[in-house]
C-alpha cells in the first residue's frame, strides 16, 4: 500500500528511491524485506555512515495490503583521520599513500573522496600495495594485516598496513621454447623482460600481452601463454619460462561491409 522512510537528513527519501526504485515494488515478504535492510546499510556505509541502525517493519494495510516502514538511525559520519604504514623500508609513506584509493580527510577532500572508508577498497589498497612491490623487484611482498580502528566517539578512523616487504629478487634466466613459427631467440628479442633486471610482476604482465599479440599475428588469437616464475630462495634470483600453447589456427571466413551505399 505504501513505503515510508523516516530517517534523518543527509539521504533524502529522493536519494533512496533513485537507488531501489521503491515505487515500482508491488508486493514485499519478510525475506524481501530483510534484504532490502541489508542494502540500506550498505548505502549508507557508502555515504560513510558506518553505524547507521536501520529496522524494517510490515504494518497491516487495508484490503489485504500492508505498509512497509524502514526507520533509519544514521548515528555520525565516520571519516579516516590517518593512514599509516608498518614494515616499510623500501618506500616512504608518501609514495605509498598516492597509490591507494583509502586517503586521510582534509578540507577538500570531497573532490576525491579522501576521508570515505569503503571496506572493499581496502582489499583492493591491499592488492595496489603488494603489485607496486612486486613490480619493483619484492617478490615475496605482501601486505599480512590491516588494522581499521574507530575513535572512542565512532568518529575518525585510523587504518594502519602492516608490510613484509622480503628480500630484492633480480631476473637470472628468462626462456621461451620456440616452436616451427618462431625460435626461442626471436621471441626472447620481442619482449620486454631480460635477465639482470629486478623481478617485475607488471613486466610479466606486459610480456604476455606482447606474446598473445605475437601470436595473433600468425592467426593464434585463443594462444594461451602461461608464465613459471622459479625463485631461487638461497641467490635471491628468479628464473622464468614462458610456456606457449598455440591452440588452434584462426583463419577469416568472410568479410561483410555494411553501410556502403556510395
Amino acid at each position: 500500500q505504501k513505503i515510508k522512510i523516516e530517517a534523518s537528513s543527509s539521504l533524502s527519501e529522493s536519494e533512496i528511491e533513485k537507488r531501489f526504485h521503491f515505487s515500482e515494488i508491488r508486493s514485499l515478504d519478510h525475506a524481501e524485506l530483510e534484504k532490502l535492510v541489508e542494502q540500506l546499510k550498505v548505502l549508507y556505509r557508502e555515504k560513510d555512515y558506518h553505524h547507521a541502525e536501520v529496522i524494517g517493519e510490515l504494518i497491516p494495510g487495508e484490503n489485504n495490503t500492508v505498509i512497509v516502514r524502514f526507520i533509519i538511525q544514521e548515528e555520525c559520519k565516520s571519516l579516516v583521520r590517518t593512514v599509516s604504514f608498518v614494515g616499510n623500508t623500501a618506500f616512504s609513506e608518501k609514495t605509498l599513500k598516492t597509490l591507494i584509493f583509502t586517503r586521510q580527510d582534509w578540507l577538500f577532500g570531497f573532490f576525491n573522496k579522501a576521508g570515505s572508508y569503503q571496506p572493499d577498497a581496502i582489499e583492493y589498497d591491499k592488492h595496489v600495495i603488494e603489485n607496486y612491490y612486486q613490480s619493483n623487484g619484492y617478490l615475496a611482498a605482501q601486505v599480512t594485516d590491516v588494522a581499521v580502528v574507530f575513535s572512542d566517539d565512532n568518529q575518525s578512523i585510523d587504518v594502519t598496513f602492516t608490510i613484509e616487504e622480503g628480500p630484492l629478487y633480480a631476473v637470472r634466466t628468462v626462456s621461451a621454447p620456440g616452436n616451427d613459427l618462431l625460435t626461442e631467440e626471436q621471441i626472447l628479442s620481442a619482449i620486454p623482460i631480460k635477465p639482470g633486471q629486478l623481478y617485475s610482476r607488471e613486466l610479466i604482465r606486459q610480456t604476455l600481452e606482447q606474446l598473445r599479440n605475437i601470436w595473433g599475428e600468425f592467426g593464434y588469437i585463443n594462444a594461451e601463454v602461461t608464465p613459471s616464475v622459479q625463485p631461487d630462495q638461497d641467490e635471491t634470483a628468479v628464473d622464468i619460462i614462458f610456456y606457449t600453447d598455440l591452440r588452434a589456427c584462426v583463419k577469416v571466413n568472410t568479410i561483410r561491409i555494411l553501410g556502403n551505399y556510395k
